[in-house]
């Protein structure tokens, strides 16, 4: 229940508070007074957006607070959904705008963001919306007030919940179909790279052995005689350097017990000699393996030459990262390879998820059938009571040819206001007075279902008077019994079942006009009502019917 609204600085208003009573509230005042501003006012501190252009005076800051008495479901819901610790059974909701367009907004005096604020208005706004006329237009209303009437938000969690699912899976799928179309070249190519890298053998190549391999081979011809002339002057030549060497050592070998020194020269000579000698050794068995092999040569200038481009290809500089892309190459190729079965299994998913949608939406369908029958009578017994005793209204219900998100079905509310004119969706025919009428009719039907504690009429009776304004006064005046509702009217009869009614009024200074409010006492009342009857001032005799009209609501 909404207890009360205290507005500062908003638009035409510099500052108005309403105590709300907890069943019928009438607002009225004349046209442009700021009634509608009111609920503005109301939609900002919900989390509606705001900017400057609200400020009364810009050089002020904006103040709207709502004070909402709230049951322990929406207290269990804000504490769950928003992590509020609430003590009591109250909220106060207070929104700021600044005249630099700085919003602030507090929840029991806690700073929340915008996001926040929103989603509790939206918690809240399920139990205080405000209703207009133009809502029963609406397919997504529509649907909603029969599933409403037919309970059913657990059939419908679950559906949402399959059909979340079934969107993902169809959603992977032809991803998955778009893919396989793309990766055939893509496929191709990668299958030409793994040749390209597996053909170079890199888990058996060294590149500088390769390298060093390639430049002996290159310079065979160059090795082998500077080496065999090594060998031949060390060992093999008359006068070679290893038998002058032996000679010498000969010679020093009777001085070296002479002299230390000689002794340590003919040691170092000698291990001269058998370095030399080993050298000669290496130097003749390289030369004997080393040979011009120009297809050998070739050979490895190719795999060499493959490697360089393969490094300049990919980007990579040795051979352990040359592999890394290999062994990615054949893991992306496996992937592709394996594309078929995740086809598969995914279009077997999708033919399960189908199933259960077309379960659920079928639960859906049957539940909402079940309803639209007696909520169409409904409607049309108390269009009867509001002088239209020829009024037809349908619940029309047509399979839809794909799953949607709130189900499989087309619901549309066809009507008719006179005999002999065909039923068509009220979107087309219906008009103003028919429509308030109609909104009305479906309010008070689907308010016992949808537990809405506070329900706000904005002038839901537009189009109507006389008699059939004084029942739909009647109408609203039976659901505040049950329900908290805040109504704007300019219909005196509606006015006449308030609980507490509500002035809106504007006055005027030198520099500007402002907005005022003021709640009206008994001859109060009675002055507005007959204000409302003949215009103003009111004659004595519209006095006289406004009285009479209070207390003829009154007996009933």
């Amino acid at each position: 229940m909404l207890k009360s609204l205290s507005i500062k600085n908003y638009a035409i208003i510099e500052e108005v508070h309403f105590d709300f009573n907890q069943n019928l509230n009438i607002i009225t005042g004349e046209t442009g007074a700021g009634k509608s501003i009111i609920l503005g006012a109301l939609n900002m501190v919900l989390g509606a957006r705001a900017d400057t252009k609200v400020l009364y005076d810009d050089s002020r800051k904006c103040i709207v607070e709502a004070d909402f008495q709230i049951s322990k479901n929406v207290k269990g819901r804000l504490s769950e959904e928003e992590d509020y610790d609430i003590d009591g059974d109250q909220i106060l909701i207070r929104r700021e705008i600044n005249n630099r367009g700085k919003s602030r907004a507090f929840i029991n005096d806690t700073p929340v963001t915008l996001q926040s604020l929103r989603k509790t208005g939206s918690i809240l706004i399920d139990l205080h919306q405000q209703f207009d006329t133009m809502d029963i237009n609406d397919a997504d209303k529509q649907r909603s007030y029969v599933d409403a009437l037919a309970g059913n938000d657990l059939i419908k969690e679950k559906y949402s919940k399959s059909f979340k699912e079934y969107r993902f899976i169809v959603s992977e799928l032809n991803a998955l179909k778009n893919k396989e179309k793309q990766s055939e070249q893509e496929l191709e190519f990668l299958k030409f790279q793994l040749r390209e890298l597996e053909h170079a053998d890199l888990d058996h190549t060294n590149i500088e052995t390769l390298e060093s391999e390639f430049q002996t081979l290159n310079n065979a011809e160059d090795i082998k005689r500077i080496l065999n002339n090594f060998s031949q002057i060390i060992s093999n030549a008359d006068l070679n350097i290893s038998d002058q060497l032996t000679d010498l050592s000969k010679d020093l070998l009777s001085l070296s017990k002479i002299n230390p020194i000689i002794a340590n020269i003919k040691e170092r000579l000698d291990d001269v000699n058998d370095e030399l000698t080993d050298l000669q050794r290496q130097s003749e068995n390289l030369a004997e393996e080393t040979d011009y092999d120009e297809t050998k040569i070739t050979e490895t200038k190719e795999r060499l030459d493959l490697i360089y481009s393969l490094q300049k290809k990919h980007k990579e500089l040795d051979i352990n990262s040359l592999k890394k892309v290999r062994d990615n190459i054949q893991l992306r190729i496996e992937r592709n390879d394996n594309l078929d079965e995740h086809i598969v299994t995914l279009e077997n998913k999708l033919e399960k998820s189908q199933s259960e949608l077309k379960h659920l939406a079928g639960k859906l369908t049957e539940s909402r059938q079940k309803v639209a029958v007696g909520f169409s009578k409904s409607i049309e017994k108390i269009l009867q009571k509001l002088s239209m005793p020829n009024a037809q209204f349908e619940v029309k219900i047509n399979p839809l040819p794909a799953f949607e998100e709130h189900g499989n079905d087309d619901i549309v509310y066809n009507f008719s206001a006179n005999k002999g004119i065909p039923l068509n969706p009220i979107t087309q025919i219906a008009s103003g007075g028919e429509m308030s009428r109609l909104a009305l009719c479906i309010k008070s039907i689907i308010a016992d279902r949808t537990n809405l504690p506070t329900m706000i009429f904005d002038e839901v009776d537009s189009g109507v008077s006389g008699q059939v304004a004084l029942i739909m006064g009647q109408l609203i005046g039976d659901l505040s019994e049950k329900y908290q509702i805040i109504t704007i009217t300019h219909s005196p009869q509606v006015a006449a079942y308030g609980d507490e009614h509500f002035f809106i009024y504007k006055e005027d200074s030198s520099e500007r006009s402002y907005t005022k409010v003021r709640k009206l006492d008994e001859d109060g009342r009675i002055n507005e009502i007959a204000h409302m009857l003949s215009g103003n001032p009111p004659t004595p005799s519209a006095v006289t019917n406004a009285r009479e009209l209070m207390d003829m609501v009154r007996t009933k």
